[in-house]
């Protein structure tokens, strides 16, 4: 079972500037250019293996939580997955996605 962050608590760590929080963003470039969850970084699914090393850094150990977020969360749950079975410490799937964000949290998000 990959473990998941809910909307509402992401939308609430993002409002108290969590500092242990970094947002990755799975979609595609050109769904990152439509609408994105700020701050994020783009790293599209493909790219996750060859970028491994980045998600290391990222995590600092352990130390930061990586949220992983598409646009329903299935992509974003199997690069949870994934990353998890590489032995990357502290990350979680956003439940439903940038959608269920924009829904539930922060309606000036555009819906696609």
């Amino acid at each position: 079972m990959v473990p998941e962050i809910e909307p509402h608590e992401l939308g609430s760590r993002l409002q108290n500037q969590d500092q242990n929080l970094i947002l990755i963003d799975v979609r595609e470039p050109e769904e990152y250019d439509l609408v994105a969850i700020s701050p994020s970084t783009l790293i599209p699914l493909m790219e996750i293996p060859a970028r491994l090393e980045e998600f290391r850094t990222l995590s600092q150990d352990g130390k930061n939580e990586l949220v992983i977020y598409c646009h329903h969360g299935q992509r974003s749950a199997m690069a949870t997955d994934f990353l998890m079975a590489q032995a990357i410490p502290n990350v979680k799937n956003l439940r439903g996605g940038i959608d269920a964000y924009a829904k539930k949290v922060d309606p000036s998000l555009p819906l696609y």
